[in-house]
């Protein structure tokens, strides 16, 4: 925990974590026929609540993390099913 700091403490954009029209992040379907449709806003995980020193000194530096989901790493909320 000495490591992380808590996201809401971040005093910086994080617009370059978007990465809209790249098909990285897709909002969940029901049945087939429903639309496939980006979301919108930075790429971050929503349960997530801090940022380590390394990822914080980047991204206030306004570039993406070399690990972070705006890369393409996202999966969205997997059902604890899986």
């Amino acid at each position: 925990m000495s490591n992380l700091t808590p996201i809401d403490h971040l005093n910086c954009k994080l617009d370059h974590l978007m990465a809209f029209g790249l098909g990285f992040t897709q909002m969940e379907r029901k049945i087939s026929s429903d639309p496939i449709c980006e979301l919108g806003g930075p790429i971050i995980n929503q349960d997530c609540r801090y940022i380590c020193k390394s990822c914080k000194e980047t991204v206030i530096r306004g570039r993406i993390p070399k690990f972070a989901l705006a890369r393409g790493l996202w999966l969205g909320k997997v059902p604890n099913e899986l």
